[in-house]
């Protein structure tokens, strides 16, 4: 019966104990500060991470907008290629095998 009612006391005693629980914080690394500005030196500053940022979007955009423009040159570039294909064929069509020895009709 003691232990039953003394150690939820004790319990309380020690972690109550202002000297106790800043031990338990830095021991257990229950709270981690931000660093300050000597100890994080080598880190850039979170100005400098967003300008970065973006600068990084900035050019994938260009990126983007310069792959679109090879794409719609492409597209242009096979219609065209079709339509050549197309009036190939149809000038080609109905001369048969005499063509190959140079008679045109």
């Amino acid at each position: 019966m003691g232990l039953y009612i003394g150690l939820p006391i004790l319990a309380t005693i020690s972690v109550n104990d202002p000297d106790n629980v800043r031990w338990m914080i830095d021991y257990f690394q229950y709270i981690k500060y931000p660093p300050t500005e000597n100890v994080g030196s080598d880190e850039e500053p979170l100005a400098d991470k967003i300008n970065n940022e973006i600068r990084r979007r900035l050019k994938e955009k260009e990126a983007m907008e310069q792959y679109r423009e090879q794409v719609k040159q492409l597209g242009t570039l096979e219609n065209e290629r079709n339509t050549r294909m197309k009036t190939v064929e149809e000038s080609s069509k109905g001369n048969g095998i005499w063509r190959w020895f140079g008679y045109k009709s």
